[in-house]
């Protein structure tokens, strides 16, 4: 992906913000900034930079993430899928976004929460079944550990 496109995918991201309320504003706006942020410090860091051939781990990983986050949230089971161990998964991901594996995965499945959250009239049951929880309770736990609401919090925050 070209930096320009990435950096149109983040001003479109951006617009679409303007109609959240103000606290799920900053709340999102802050994660925005921390993407940006971690980017920024890989790209003037040559210590970060991998060589081509380190990339493919993570690139690998990256797209078994999105195939399977609804599945799985270990690093082991992508790890075996893949055949590298958790700890390499783990400083891959370091090197190429300053987060380890797990926050990765995390990370994403909130990502789609929240977009589920705010796009969606899906209850949050119902939610936490295509973000791959057994238990809307364990969901709604997780939830609120990261963002610091429930998911029911969060979508009347978000929609004004």
């Amino acid at each position: 992906m070209s930096r320009s496109v990435t950096v149109r995918t983040v001003l479109k991201m951006h617009a679409c913000l303007a109609d959240l309320a103000l606290e799920a504003y900053v709340e999102t706006l802050r994660g925005l900034l921390s993407v940006i942020l971690i980017r920024l410090v890989h790209l003037a860091d040559p210590r970060q930079r991998t060589r081509s051939g380190d990339r493919e781990p993570f690139h690998r990983f990256r797209q078994a993430v999105e195939e399977g986050f609804a599945r799985t949230h270990r690093v082991e089971d992508y790890a075996a899928r893949l055949g590298y161990s958790p700890r390499t998964l783990t400083r891959v991901t370091l090197a190429a976004l300053g987060c380890g594996a797990k926050r990765y995965i995390d990370d994403r499945v909130l990502l789609e929460a929240k977009r589920l959250l705010i796009h969606t009239s899906l209850s949050p049951a119902a939610i936490s079944g295509r973000v791959g929880f057994a238990y809307p309770t364990v969901f709604s736990a997780f939830f609120r550990q990261h963002i610091g609401m429930t998911p029911t919090a969060f979508r009347t925050v978000t929609k004004h």
